[in-house]
């Protein structure tokens, strides 16, 4: 038995100490994006609800500004009760988180091929720059957001103990949702250029200077998009994109529907401003960094065999 030397003692201390101290850093920083996640999950989730109970309202699928139901196919009805009903279920589950994978799977199912599919469909015959295509960034953004709630549960909070195939399809959905409202932001960005004597006349008249703010809002969309794009930005761009999007639920959405409560376009816009501000909330919750302080205060923790080696 080799007797450890003073050398050896000193780097073993070093080490030890380094873990104290990295491991409370990293448990914060577990927590934070546990916290992040949930609440991005629980505005999604009260989304959905919303979502649900306007199918019955309306008597029509509203999720992701589905197109308009085909003319002369019946079961128009049937189809929105039993949808809206499926989504307030849907909604409580994710609050309550009992079956979260499922319920947000098949939420994301339904949102593709009902909106997501015919919307792409409906703009290749008929492209249009303006509020089409806006149509259609917010039925990806929100089939991709499922996606993430549906990952993010699939796998569970120890990413490192899941199946390694689990892991690369939850990787894959969680980057697909992220792509998916990297593309609406870039396009809602760009569309606040195009249109923006229209886009003015949405900043509240309390704001003031709202051609400013209308261009301003533009440059915060790209950029965001543009930094979920971007690994190693991606984590602060969702976080920051989801307090935007929230901002402006409080701001704008939330007093348009107030004021103007029989319109079913701002009841609409009220719980996706606030369901896509929990998914860009949820991306960032749920992404894991090689270089968090976890990790870096576990990869300087000595394996109990290789101090085992040294002695």
């Amino acid at each position: 038995m080799v007797i450890p030397t003073f050398a050896s003692l000193l780097t073993q201390a070093q080490s030890a100490r380094r873990q104290r101290e990295g491991l409370p850093a990293a448990v914060g920083l577990i927590l934070s994006m546990a916290r992040l996640f949930l609440l991005g999950r629980t505005f999604l989730a009260l989304a959905l609800i919303g979502w649900g109970i306007q199918n019955f309202i309306y008597g029509d699928f509203v999720l992701g500004r589905a197109p308009a139901w085909p003319s002369g196919l019946p079961g128009q009805l049937l189809f929105a009760y039993a949808t809206g009903g499926f989504f307030v279920a849907a909604g409580l589950a994710l609050l309550g988180n009992v079956t979260v994978a499922s319920f947000a799977g098949a939420s994301a199912v339904l949102v593709f091929g009902w909106a997501v599919a015919r919307q792409l469909a409906a703009f290749a015959l008929h492209p249009n720059w303006g509020g089409q295509l806006t149509d259609v960034g917010k039925a990806i953004t929100l089939f991709g957001g499922l996606l993430v709630i549906a990952s993010a549960s699939w796998i569970g909070p120890d990413a490192g103990n899941a199946l390694p195939a689990q892991a690369r399809y939850g990787a894959l959905l969680s980057t697909i949702g992220r792509v998916c409202l990297s593309i609406f932001l870039i396009d809602s960005g760009i569309q606040h250029f195009l249109w923006a004597q229209f886009v003015a006349t949405l900043v509240p008249a309390w704001v003031g200077h709202a051609q400013f703010w209308t261009y301003a809002a533009g440059v915060f969309l790209i950029a965001g998009g543009l930094g979920l794009l971007i690994p190693r930005t991606a984590r602060v761009a969702a976080a920051c994109c989801g307090l935007m999007i929230f901002l402006w639920f409080l701001m704008l959405h939330l007093p348009r529907t107030i004021a103007l409560p029989q319109s079913k376009t701002d009841w609409l816009a009220l719980f996706e401003s606030l369901g896509f501000s929990g998914i860009a909330f949820a991306i960032a919750g749920s992404m894991r960094s090689e270089r968090s302080p976890l990790a870096i205060s576990l990869a300087a923790t000595p394996r109990i065999a290789d101090v085992g080696r040294s002695q």
